[in-house]
């Protein structure tokens, strides 16, 4: 709720404002981790285990200062969604507080927000427990919720266990206009939201290797795919749905200036 509520002012002088816009307005692909309908005459919004905590994202400017900080779109939600859960079988973990306080200054839902478990998919099936984020803190609603919270969400809650992170295969080459068939060596693997600024470092330091010499001259190393350069800021997902667009292995290649 904080970020949305943070402004910056900044001074440009005189500028274009089209293309302002669109050096700004990055491009980048994240997953389908919900899905939405209007079916009770108001917007539902379904989470299911198949697909809810597939959105990891890397947030480069997070309240705390950290450039790191990786985050789980869905797994906020649920985090947000039972709150004030205290689930009766947990263990007694002194950091449970902590986590819970982190994942409230991140994302935090109005208390009267509904919501319900359901027996089925897509939000299709039989409706177990309606109630509301301020609810779940009753004694009689949280022994409801000891029995009906199904594991994928108890394991997230309660043991603080995040999900897995998605990986994409890819391989790293020199550039070529008509690039030969690829084989089986080289085939690299990486969290989907690793950005590309991470593969330049990864083909300086392991591929090119450090320069030797009394004057090591710099140089600056390109990435690509399908021959279009790629911004040092796109993660691997989204050049993968984006540029390379293929169920095959995604392909990137680098080139020394």
């Amino acid at each position: 709720k904080q970020w949305y509520q943070r402004r910056v002012a900044i001074t440009a002088g005189k500028i274009d404002v089209k293309e302002e816009v669109r050096a700004r307005n990055k491009q980048e692909f994240i997953p389908n981790w919900f899905s939405a309908d209007v079916k009770t005459g108001m917007l539902t919004i379904c989470l299911d285990e198949s697909d809810c905590y597939s959105a990891w994202v890397c947030v480069k400017d997070d309240l705390d200062g950290n450039n790191d900080n990786k985050i789980n779109y869905g797994g906020l939600i649920i985090q947000a969604l039972l709150q004030n859960w205290v689930c009766t079988g947990a263990p007694n973990d002194p950091t449970e507080q902590e986590c819970r306080a982190l994942y409230s200054k991140q994302c935090a839902l109005p208390p009267h927000t509904p919501f319900a478990l359901i027996e089925g998919s897509d939000g299709c099936g039989r409706t177990l427990f309606r109630i509301r984020v301020d609810e779940t803190g009753n004694p009689n609603d949280s022994r409801i919720l000891d029995e009906l919270i199904p594991g994928w969400v108890y394991d997230l809650r309660v043991k603080n266990e995040m999900p897995k992170f998605t990986k994409i295969a890819f391989y790293i080459e020199p550039y070529a206009e008509d690039p030969p068939p690829k084989s089986r060596e080289g085939r690299l693997s990486a969290n989907d939201f690793l950005a590309i600024s991470k593969v330049i470092e990864y083909v300086g330091d392991k591929i090119l290797g450090p320069q030797e010499g009394p004057n090591p001259v710099a140089h600056e190393i390109l990435i690509f795919c399908n021959k279009q350069k790629l911004e040092p800021h796109m993660d691997l997902r989204t050049v993968k749905h984006t540029i390379w667009k293929s169920g095959s292995d995604l392909r990137l290649m680098y080139l020394v200036s």
